[in-house]
């Protein structure tokens, strides 16, 4: 087993947990990540962008700030989103340039009206 408490993933997204049984998850893929210039996303400055478009952190997408624990949080954020709902982050728009700029000016997914999740798990994955 592996210690993760001191490491920032850069690249946590659905794809990147295995379940192992109904009560044992692992994270994957550490130090595997590919950056988005090979999908058609440029960044201009030396810091490049890894992951998949809607789990990756605004500030991260918006150049602002590096990848941190809190650009972890914001993948696992958006993989709550998933497992709660059933629907990928963000399933029905295309993940390019458009979707980036929307992230950064604050666009989120929204919870559908008929699925029904605790408000403490709804407040946890906008925090």
């Amino acid at each position: 087993m592996h210690d993760l408490t001191n490491l920032i993933h850069r690249d946590f997204h659905i794809g990147n947990i295995l379940s192992h049984d109904s009560e044992m998850s692992f994270i994957t893929d550490l130090g595997l990540s590919k950056p988005v210039y090979e999908t058609g996303i440029y960044k201009d400055s030396k810091q490049r962008v890894f992951g998949v478009i809607p789990y990756i952190d605004p500030e991260v997408l918006s150049g602002h700030d590096n990848y941190s624990k809190a650009s972890d949080e914001y993948g696992f954020a958006m993989f709550m989103f998933e497992i709660l709902t059933g629907i990928p982050p963000f399933h029905n728009i295309p993940h390019d340039i458009d979707l980036v700029l929307k992230i950064c000016n604050g666009y989120r997914p929204e919870i559908p009206s008929n699925i029904a999740i605790p408000q403490l798990l709804v407040d946890t994955m906008k925090r």
